[in-house]
C-alpha cells in the first residue's frame, strides 16, 4: 500500500515538474506571436515607422541568439535548473517594465531584459528535462512540453487581438508577469533541492579546490558572432544581400566564428567543448533539427502570401487555417512522446520527415483554384509530422548528451531554433522574390499567376530541403544506451 502511494506521489511530482518546464516554451511562443500581431498598433501608438517598431522584435532575436550559449554553459556550471528558475524572475521583471514603458526606446530596452529571461528558459529547459525526468518517460515529457509550446503559439495571435480590442497595449507585456511569477515559485518548489540557492556553483569533476573558469572571452566572441550574423540576416532582407553593411556584418560573423573555434580548442574550460561533435549521431541529429527549422519557417513565411494574395482569404481566415498546424501539434505530441518511449526516436524522426516530404510535394500542386479542404489536408499532415519530428529529435539529441553537458546542448538547440528561423525566412524570401522578379514589399498589385510562380518555387525548395533532413535523420543512429 505504501509503495502504491509512493508511486502515485512520484507520478504527480513528475507531472508537476513537466508542467513547470513546459511553461518556458509556452511563454516564449506566446510572447513571440502576441507581439508580432501588435506591431501595426504599436507603430501607430509610438508614431514611428516599420523599421522603428521592428526593433521590438529584432532586439529580442539578437539577445536570444547571442546569449543562448552563455546561459547554456552557466547551466552546466551551476546547474540548468538554477538558470531556468532565475529566467522566470528575469522575464517577469522585463515584462513588467515593458508594460509600463513610456516610449519606444524604453520598450526596446526592456524587451532586452525580457529576452534575457526568455533565453535563460529556452537555453536550459531541455537540459532540465534530461536531468530531472527518468529516461523511460522522457519522450512523453518532451511531447507534453511541446504541447504547451504549441498552445502558446496557437493562442498568441487571438490573445493579442483580444487585448488590443478590449484592454490596452500594456497588457501585451503585463500578461506575462503573473505567469512568470508562478513559474518562478513552481521551479523553486519542484526543481531546486531544499536549501539550494540560485547562486551556488554546481559541483564539477575538477580536482578539489579548483573550479572551471567561465570562458569570458569565448562568450564575448560568440556573442559578437551571433549578433552580427542575426543582424546581417535581418538587414539583408531590407537593404539587399550585396550591400556593404550586410557583407561587412557577415564578414565579422565569419571572423568571430573562426576565432571562437580557435579559442574553444585551446581553452581549458571552453564555452562549447568542440569534442561533443565527435559524436556523429549527436551532430547529425542537431543538423537535422537545423534543416527542419529552416524548412518549417520558410513554409510558414510563404503560406500567408498564398492564402491572402492568391486565394483572397481575409487575414482572420488565413490565420484560422494556419492554426491547424499548432492544433495538430497539440493533439499528436503526446502520442509522439509515448511512441518515443517505446520505439527508436531516430526511426520516428525519419518516418516523420518522410511524411513532411510527402506534404511538401502536395504543396507544389496547390493553385489559385484549389479548394480549401485540399489545402488543409496536406497542412494538417505537415503539422502531424512536425509533432512527431520535434518530439523525437529533442529526445534523441538530449539522449546523446553526456553528464554535465546537457546545458550547453540544450543551448545549442535554442541557437538552432533562432538561427534556423531567420535562415528559413531569408532563404525562402530570396527564392520567392527571385522567381517572381519583385521584392516581397511590392506584391499586392501583382496577378495571382505571378505570385504562384514564387510560391511554387518556394515549395520546390522545401522538397529539396527535405532530402538532407531525411538523410541526416536516417544516419543519426539509435538512441544511446
Amino acid at each position: 500500500m505504501n509503495e502504491l502511494k509512493e508511486d502515485k506521489h512520484a507520478r504527480l511530482r513528475y507531472l508537476l515538474i513537466i508542467a513547470t518546464i513546459g511553461m518556458a516554451p509556452f511563454l516564449g511562443n506566446l510572447d513571440g506571436s502576441i507581439v508580432m500581431i501588435a506591431c501595426p498598433v504599436l507603430q501607430k501608438i509610438f508614431s514611428t515607422d516599420t523599421s522603428g517598431v521592428s526593433m521590438i522584435i529584432i532586439s529580442y532575436l539578437l539577445v536570444s541568439a547571442g546569449f543562448a550559449l552563455i546561459f547554456g554553459r552557466l547551466g552546466d556550471m551551476k546547474g540548468p535548473e538554477k538558470i531556468f528558475t532565475a529566467g522566470f524572475a528575469v522575464l517577469a521583471a522585463g515584462s513588467l517594465l515593458g508594460g509600463i514603458a513610456p516610449d519606444l526606446n524604453s520598450l526596446v530596452a526592456f524587451r532586452v531584459i525580457q529576452a534575457m529571461g526568455s533565453t535563460m528558459l529556452f537555453s536550459t529547459y531541455c537540459a532540465v528535462v534530461a536531468t530531472h525526468i527518468p529516461e523511460e518517460i522522457r519522450g512523453r515529457a518532451f511531447g507534453f512540453v511541446s504541447v504547451l509550446g504549441s498552445i502558446g503559439f496557437a493562442v498568441g495571435a487571438p490573445a493579442g487581438g483580444f487585448i488590443l480590442k478590449y484592454l490596452s497595449w500594456h497588457w501585451l507585456f503585463l500578461f506575462n508577469v503573473p505567469v512568470g511569477i508562478a513559474g518562478f515559485f513552481l521551479a523553486c518548489r519542484f526543481l531546486l533541492p531544499d536549501g539550494v540557492r540560485l547562486t551556488e556553483t554546481r559541483p564539477n569533476k575538477a580536482p578539489a579546490g579548483k573550479r572551471s573558469p567561465f570562458d569570458i572571452w569565448g562568450g564575448l566572441v560568440s556573442l559578437l558572432c551571433m549578433i552580427s550574423f542575426v543582424a546581417a540576416l535581418n538587414l539583408g532582407q531590407d537593404i539587399g544581400w550585396g550591400s556593404l553593411p550586410v557583407v561587412a556584418l557577415f564578414l565579422v560573423s565569419v571572423i568571430c566564428f573562426i576565432l571562437f573555434i580557435a579559442r574553444e580548442r585551446n581553452f581549458s574550460s571552453p564555452l562549447v567543448d568542440i569534442t561533443i561533435f565527435r559524436n556523429l549521431h549527436l551532430s547529425l541529429a542537431v543538423a537535422s533539427a537545423l534543416l527542419f527549422i529552416v524548412l518549417l519557417n520558410g513554409i510558414l513565411f510563404l503560406f500567408p502570401y498564398y492564402l491572402q494574395l492568391v486565394k483572397g482569404l481575409s487575414p482572420e481566415m488565413a490565420g484560422l487555417m494556419m492554426m491547424s498546424l499548432p492544433v495538430a501539434v497539440f493533439i499528436f505530441c503526446p502520442v509522439a512522446g509515448w511512441c518515443c518511449d517505446r520505439k527508436s526516436p531516430q526511426l520516428i524522426s525519419s518516418a516523420a520527415t518522410a511524411v513532411v516530404l510527402l506534404s511538401c510535394i502536395l504543396f507544389t500542386f496547390l493553385g489559385a483554384g484549389t479548394p480549401i479542404w485540399l489545402i488543409v489536408i496536406p497542412f494538417m499532415l505537415f503539422g502531424i509530422a512536425l509533432a512527431f519530428f520535434t518530439t523525437a529529435n529533442m529526445t534523441q539529441v538530449m539522449s546523446q548528451a553526456e553528464e554535465g553537458r546537457q546545458g550547453i546542448i540544450s543551448a545549442l538547440l535554442s541557437v538552432v531554433n533562432c538561427v534556423g528561423a531567420l535562415l528559413g525566412v531569408s532563404i525562402f524570401q530570396i527564392v520567392f522574390s527571385g522567381a517572381i522578379g519583385y521584392s516581397v514589399k511590392d506584391l499586392h498589385n501583382l496577378p495571382g499567376i505571378t505570385l504562384m510562380k514564387g510560391f511554387h518555387a518556394g515549395m520546390v525548395c522545401a522538397v529539396l530541403l527535405c532530402i538532407p533532413v531525411l538523410l541526416t535523420s536516417v544516419l543519426s543512429g539509435k538512441k544511446k544506451a
